[in-house]
């Protein structure tokens, strides 16, 4: 769920980005990405609470913390990915890399290369196989 939700985050932004170019008057919305994002991922987390009460509520908080920032770093491969790809197929001249790409001109607080994006998603991955093989045990 988490994936997909990432990629069609990425995939709308493109198309609003590309309807809505970023200007001096043009309002950052990251702010608001955020917290839609931290809306769509405190249940994931929150089921991971509940999943195993059993082994006391001061150690689930570590899994739960764990899985949330897996979540968050495998976030920005398939988000960026797609919206570098999906602008990329609107205009050709922009992000001549698609997936692989990095913006010059975001307006987000980071913005991380291919590379960077890719490692972020091996340890993001780690994490959250982590908590999975610790609750299923």
């Amino acid at each position: 769920m988490w994936c997909l939700f990432a990629s069609l985050d990425g995939f709308i932004q493109a198309y609003y980005y590309d309807l809505y170019p970023i200007t001096k008057q043009h309002r950052n919305l990251h702010p608001f990405f955020t917290i839609v994002r931290a809306i769509v991922a405190a249940p994931m987390c929150y089921e991971v609470l509940m999943i195993s009460p059993e082994q006391g509520w001061s150690f689930v908080w570590i899994p739960a913390a764990m899985f949330g920032l897996g979540l968050i770093m495998t976030f920005s491969f398939l988000h960026n990915g797609f919206y570098y790809m999906t602008r990329n197929k609107l205009q050709p001249s922009l992000y001549p890399k698609g997936f692989m790409d990095k913006s010059t001109s975001s307006t987000a607080l980071m913005d991380l290369s291919f590379k960077l994006r890719t490692s972020l998603l091996i340890i993001g991955l780690a994490f959250i196989y982590g908590v999975i093989l610790q609750i299923v045990e």
